[in-house]
């Protein structure tokens, strides 16, 4: 009897354990309208169609985007089990914040139309190539000191300074309307585009940014402009 009462303690408790583990296989999501547009835009995720993302089936999707014909996501939790995204599109949600410091992998992001506020954190994006974060709250941006940033765009946001310093691959730069008041682009040597209209820088210095082809600077109350080895623009 006392055998089979130990026996019997050990298979519950290799039952609860073994149950503990297949959960915790799968990935939690706080927005279940979050889970639920993943898995209708990209079926293959759900690889054995019980409904869930596992942490495995979340390693084989390199894309999330077209999730715009679907209620408002409002959180991302379970974002993080993603972890080969290589473009990730959320826009037109409800987003207060976003943590994307487990997609390291991430190459295009495209957040437009939330309601971020806030410092937004891209210091893990070492590939991000291109970000799109027009129309939110942002008062900063935080980049990697190493990164392949080509394409920013941040109109429509709060930020009142950016540190443009380490996008040394920077080649269109648009921040209309924001609070800008000071802007140093003396780092991004390749940059072709910018537009900064309606924000309050009073100098700007375009020294040696010989591939600079488009401007605009509209209604920043500029005093000064200072051009120098700038063949590529034209008036």
């Amino acid at each position: 009897m006392f055998y089979f009462s130990e026996m019997m303690k050990i298979i519950l408790l290799f039952t609860l354990f073994t149950t503990t583990i297949l959960f915790g296989q799968n990935v939690s999501f706080t927005d279940i309208n979050f889970k639920k547009a993943i898995i209708r835009s990209y079926p293959n995720v759900d690889a054995d169609k019980d409904g869930e993302i596992s942490y495995d089936e979340a390693k084989t999707l390199t894309v999330i985007r077209n999730l715009y014909n679907i209620p408002k996501i409002t959180n991302t939790k379970g974002l993080e089990a993603f972890v080969n995204l290589r473009e990730l599109d959320l826009k037109w949600h409800a987003l207060t914040s976003i943590d994307i410091s487990s997609n390291t992998n991430l190459e295009i992001l495209n957040i437009r139309e939330n309601q971020l506020s806030g410092i937004l954190d891209l210091s893990a994006l070492k590939k991000i190539y291109s970000l799109e974060v027009n129309f939110n709250q942002l008062t900063g941006i935080t980049f990697s000191p190493e990164n392949n940033l080509h394409i920013l765009y941040a109109n429509e946001n709060n930020l009142s300074v950016i540190d443009l310093s380490t996008l040394k691959n920077l080649k269109r730069l648009f921040l209309v309307r924001n609070k800008i008041t000071k802007l140093d682009i003396s780092q991004n040597t390749i940059l072709e585009r910018l537009h900064i209209d309606d924000n309050e820088v009073k100098t700007l210095d375009f020294t040696n940014l010989n591939r600079l082809n488009w401007v605009s600077v509209n209604r920043n109350g500029l005093t000064g402009i200072t051009f120098h080895n700038n063949p590529s623009l034209k008036t």
